[in-house]
């Protein structure tokens, strides 16, 4: 069963009923499927945006690298 944060966030969206944050005694097969890809999905998301920065700082490094060679080479 997914954690209590993808429990609240499905209730939320209307995955799960509003009886709580705990589900129902069986969910169908498609609402576990549609919670599934739900948290899957957010979960990379997630990841995504996280690799996104540490990408995007490196990439300044490296920006800023080949300035300061450029002005080097200049002189």
């Amino acid at each position: 069963m997914p954690g209590k944060h993808c429990r609240f966030a499905a209730v939320s969206y209307g995955l799960l009923p509003m009886e709580g944050i705990s589900p129902p005694g069986r969910l169908t097969p498609m609402k576990h499927l549609a919670l599934t890809l739900f948290c899957l999905f957010t979960t990379v998301g997630i990841l995504t945006l996280a690799t996104g920065c540490q990408t995007s700082k490196g990439f300044g490094r490296d920006v800023e690298n080949l300035g300061e060679n450029i002005q080097k080479s200049a002189r």
